[in-house]
């Protein structure tokens, strides 16, 4: 468990390089996402987990592929699961938004 609050965008990038392309071993996240923090979903979490499962920086790309275990519309109290992609910058805005929770597990 490592404090995020201070990382910078490329911090960011540099985590998932390692992470996955390196040690090939998924990024833990824990953000706060609603349509300020991510593009991909639009209601309000309070903090849950999420997994970074892949990145594309290719030609200057800053695109971090993410598992969403709550990501679809509701059916019932069951949420689908989605794979879903967000830039580098809302994916460090949405885990910055978590309140005391500012860690990222790695």
């Amino acid at each position: 468990m490592h404090s995020i609050e201070s990382w910078s965008t490329q911090q960011w990038k540099n985590l998932f390089l390692a992470q996955l392309g390196v040690a090939n071993a998924p990024v833990q996240l824990h953000p706060r996402l609603g349509s300020d923090t991510t593009s991909y979903y639009s209601r309000r979490t309070s903090g849950h987990f999420d997994v970074g499962r892949g990145y594309n920086f290719d030609n200057g790309g800053s695109k971090i592929l993410i598992y969403e275990p709550a990501g679809g519309p509701a059916n019932g109290n069951v949420y689908p699961r989605v794979y879903a992609e967000d830039t580098v910058s809302n994916v460090r805005k949405a885990n910055l938004a978590n309140g005391s929770q500012k860690n990222i597990a790695y």
